[in-house]
């Protein structure tokens, strides 16, 4: 129990630094590139953490099926905890630690589907190990290959790696699900990736095609939640309402606050990654 409560403390005190990173993150100003505030840890932090991470790993390992119960004890925000200790440590150089940690971790819960604290070969490719983050990637599409995750991530590693032309054919496969499922979310996010490949590859009217549909999808989307939102606030016992006798308000069209953050921009919290990479996920 008490490495639960160690963990448990670790998990709110992590929810506390990506709160304060999303304001930092809000005010790009206050973060230029390479500062460490877009880091949730520092180096002596993380190493900490890493401890923790190990201790707990080996000691759930000696317990079979408690991953679960400390998961729900930690109310469900070690798996988040861990994951960004472990991209943290990949992307600061301590690769071998990383992956020794997510392999491990999967073992945990053999029963739950694997690589549960997020994408193997994104891990690798934060590790900067790209033919590594390539195999990665094509081992998961041949386990899973209709997921969407699967095939984002090919789409944007063999992209980071340079292979266009596989990075396109992963994209286009992404979309192709996507489309299929039916779900707003997963195919903007979807056309937003083939686009990105496509002005990577100069096809500039392709992909602003593109951009301009996944733009139009997540509007429309909105609509639709303003609609119900608006029905909602009608009065249950009023007998006019949804009926064209109860008037309704006018519709405001919807304006952008500040211009639209291209998703092959700078990141604007001072990453010097791309905004598709990093606070566009």
């Amino acid at each position: 129990m008490p490495l639960a409560k160690e963990a448990a403390a670790a998990c709110r005190r992590h929810e506390v630094r990506q709160h304060e990173r999303e304001l930092r993150t809000e005010e790009p100003s206050s973060c230029p590139s390479g500062s460490d505030d877009v880091c949730l840890w520092s180096d002596a932090e993380l190493q900490t953490e890493l401890g923790l991470v190990q201790r707990i790993q080996a000691a759930l390992a000696q317990r079979p099926g408690q991953l679960v119960a400390m998961e729900a004890f930690c109310d469900y925000g070690m798996t988040d905890w861990v994951a960004d200790c472990l991209f943290e440590a990949a992307e600061r150089g301590h690769i071998q630690t990383a992956v020794a940690l997510f392999d491990a971790w999967d073992q945990l819960g053999p029963e739950l589907p694997a690589e549960q604290l997020g994408s193997k070969a994104r891990l690798l490719l934060c590790g900067r190990q790209l033919e590594a983050a390539k195999i990665a990637a094509q081992a998961r599409l041949e386990r899973e290959p209709e997921n969407p995750e699967a095939l984002e991530a090919a789409a944007d590693i063999f992209q980071a790696c340079g292979d266009l032309e596989a990075a396109e054919r992963y994209a286009r496969s992404y979309v192709a699900v996507a489309r299929q499922r039916g779900d707003v979310d997963d195919l903007s996010c979807a056309l937003y990736t083939l686009a990105d490949v496509l002005l990577d590859r100069g096809d500039l009217d392709a992909a602003t095609a593109l951009d301009d549909e996944a733009d139009a999808l997540l509007l429309d989307d909105e609509e639709v939640d303003d609609d119900i939102l608006m029905d909602g606030e009608h009065d249950p016992h009023c007998r006019f309402c949804g009926t064209s006798a109860h008037s309704q308000p006018a519709r405001l069209p919807i304006v952008r606050a500040e211009p639209k953050i291209g998703r092959n921009q700078p990141c604007p919290c001072g990453s010097g990654t791309k905004y598709k990479k990093c606070c566009g996920r």
